[in-house]
């Protein structure tokens, strides 16, 4: 049941196919129901909790058609557009997977398809991959998107027992549109870089540090280390968190 659920959510169905989102939304509402009638009440909780998301868990299927229809206007042949469909949510589903055997099973079947297509296209091949990956990788699953942030900020959440003040916030908000991606085909990007096409100079902890009017605490402006970490401390001070200590503390530390 659980496979079948992971299987609709995809954008493609095995033949490139675009999944309708009716037809999902019917096929999850039906499955939910099923779970729904083992009777568990922790289980069940959960189903509630997923039917109420329904109405808007499928809306990337949306973008995803107007999307394959402008893909139309390349003038490539039906069957060569549905083998980049393949392709591409192979590619997703390995940069999603969290078993190095999953990744490297859908890096494998993503490499087959290219190479074909890549024996079928010729010279071709590098400039309509590049200009079809680009547009599909506007599909945005929201709810992947939400899963993603909420991993991040779960288990400083868990560290401060919830006690979460606006500062902090506020910290990891930066922090998160500022840091580098460590991995995946964004590797060595930021996030503000993505949205704004401009390249980001500096780490984010310096452009942090750089916020700060250092003046009214007496700090000396010389970028030693002795110099970061009082001005680590003071951070910690102003966002009262003290999982934050810590957090800077390793930001510096991986700078050295």
């Amino acid at each position: 049941m659980y496979l079948c659920l992971i299987s609709i959510l995809q954008v493609f169905d095995k033949d490139g196919d675009l999944k309708e989102r009716e037809a999902a939304e019917t096929t999850v509402r039906a499955a939910l129901d099923l779970i729904d009638e083992l009777n568990n009440k922790s289980i069940n909780k959960e189903v509630k909790t997923i039917q109420q998301l329904i109405p808007d868990l499928f809306s990337y299927l949306d973008e995803a058609k107007r999307i394959t229809e402008e893909l139309k206007d390349l003038e490539i042949p039906e069957e060569i557009l549905k083998e980049f469909c393949i392709a591409w949510q192979y590619q997703k589903n390995w940069i999603k997977a969290k078993k190095s055997e999953r990744r490297n099973k859908y890096k494998d079947k993503e490499q087959e398809e290219l190479e074909l297509l890549k024996d079928e296209l010729g010279d071709e091949f590098q400039e309509l991959k590049e200009t079809i990956y680009a547009q599909l990788d506007n599909i945005v699953q929201s709810s992947t998107m939400v899963e993603n942030i909420n991993s991040i900020l779960r288990m400083y959440l868990n560290t401060s027992r919830n006690h979460i003040t606006e500062g902090f916030l506020n910290f990891f908000m930066f922090y998160h549109n500022h840091r580098r991606y460590v991995g995946g085909k964004r590797k060595g990007k930021t996030p503000i870089e993505i949205l704004t096409a401009r390249k980001q100079e500096k780490d984010w902890l310096e452009l942090l540090i750089e916020k700060v009017p250092w003046g009214q605490f007496k700090i000396a402006t010389e970028h030693t280390e002795q110099e970061y970490f009082k001005k680590l401390q003071i951070l910690c001070g102003l966002l009262c968190n003290n999982f934050v200590k810590s957090f800077l503390i390793t930001g510096i530390m991986q700078k050295r």
